[in-house]
């Protein structure tokens, strides 16, 4: 994983033409609607920990696996006191019925726009393949607002995602508590 310095983006070597937030930088604040229509602040959160998981598209069959394995671990993100939201271009009505048909306890919110993913630099670039989609990116922020971990998720690593994620946020919290 790649370290960044607070306020400042990095380039990987992944995201060339459109770097994507790294560790330490402060997370962008941003107002989006959920499956309801509810707007959603970032800063709402403050004070706890919040996993921005971008997904692709919802009922997909790769965001479907991802989104299963944070509904089992759901539970135990709730007991870290950790708030997890997804986050896609998807519209509120397509995020709605996705959370209905799967069961999730969790917000899903829509950027249609694309400016969190702008701010967030998860926008793929318009001649890379599946460019009408997000990166599957996810982001944790620390309850002062700073992205502590982010992750590109690809192919194998789909389904423990929810797993490495929840393991890794237990690790900082504990870093923390130090």
């Amino acid at each position: 994983m790649e370290r960044g310095y607070p306020g400042r983006r990095l380039e990987s070597v992944y995201y060339r033409r459109r770097p994507m937030l790294f560790p330490e930088a402060p997370a962008p604040e941003f107002v989006l609607p959920d499956h309801a229509g509810t707007p959603v602040r970032l800063s709402e959160w403050r004070g706890l920990w919040v996993v921005l998981w971008w997904y692709a598209k919802a009922a997909t069959e790769g965001c479907t696996l991802e989104g299963e394995g944070f509904r089992a671990r759901t539970p135990e993100f709730q007991k870290q006191r950790v708030m997890l939201l997804g986050v896609s271009y998807d519209t509120p009505e397509e995020n709605r019925a996705w959370r209905e048909a799967m069961g999730f306890d969790f917000r899903l919110l829509s950027d249609t726009d694309r400016k969190a993913a702008a701010a967030f630099g998860v926008v793929r670039g318009e001649h890379e393949r599946f460019a009408d989609y997000p990166r599957r990116a996810t982001f944790v922020v620390d309850p002062v607002g700073v992205i502590r971990l982010t992750y590109v998720v690809a192919g194998c690593q789909i389904a423990a995602h929810a797993d490495r994620v929840l393991e890794d946020v237990q690790r900082a919290r504990e870093s923390d508590a130090a």
